[in-house]
């Protein structure tokens, strides 16, 4: 949904230095990346442009960094990438182990723990989907609790339900679908992979704990003030 990135910059002289002679710099970083460095005459602000948003951080961390150290060239921006991405990653999963942790999930795979973290980054409809998938954990709960169903499976299946929307783009299907597949791949229970491969078929639910999870999914996503488009504004 916001496919651009701005990074602010200490003086206009930054700008050529990023460019660097006859782009070599620019195209350097682009081609580390995978994002589009646009830099127009807007004073102290250029603005990185790519659907990707986890490249888009990448790319906002690792030119800040060249932007602080002051020495800009391109295998320097290499280096500075790697670190860039090996840094978030960290932050990613520790986003995911808080998050699971919050909802008294425990034992997940760290690669699945990564993605969930990756969900910070994702928006749609202004909503920030690592905060849908533990709002959906939370409701999930509450509904079983409410039914006298065990809280575990649907608190486990609500908070994985979305991590594959922040998978990349080799997995096919729908996200809904991924997720349920990547819980498979990386040993989740019986019990929440009924649950997952509920909310990913087109049918109705065939076991409570995929009814419970749909239902919460539904609830979070659409409760009053969740969503928002994001629409700009002519000044």
């Amino acid at each position: 949904e916001i496919t651009t990135t701005p990074v602010h910059l200490p003086n206009d002289e930054s700008k050529g230095r990023i460019i660097g002679r006859e782009g070599r710099n620019i195209q350097a970083f682009e081609q580390a990346t995978g994002v589009d460095v646009i830099i127009d005459d807007t004073p102290e602000l250029i603005t990185l442009s790519c659907f990707n948003p986890v490249r888009r951080e990448v790319a906002r961390i690792a030119l800040e960094r060249l932007i602080d150290d002051g020495r800009i060239h391109p295998s320097r921006i290499e280096e500075s990438v790697k670190k860039a991405s090996a840094n978030l990653d960290k932050t990613n999963r520790q986003r995911g182990e808080d998050a699971a942790a919050e909802v008294g999930v425990h034992g997940v795979n760290p690669s699945l723990l990564l993605l969930l973290g990756r969900l910070h980054l994702h928006q749609v409809m202004g909503q920030n989907q690592l905060s849908l998938a533990v709002n959906t954990a939370h409701l999930a709960e509450l509904i079983a609790e409410a039914l006298g169903q065990p809280p575990k499976t649907v608190r486990r299946a609500g908070l994985l339900a979305l991590v594959g929307r922040a998978a990349d783009h080799h997995h096919e299907g729908s996200s809904s679908r991924v997720a349920s597949d990547l819980a498979a791949k990386h040993g989740e229970s019986k019990l929440v992979l009924a649950a997952l491969q509920d909310v990913a078929s087109d049918e109705d639910p065939k076991s409570v704990a995929g009814m419970i999870v749909s239902a919460a999914l539904n609830l979070a996503e659409s409760r009053p003030g969740a969503r928002h488009e994001q629409l700009g504004k002519a000044v």
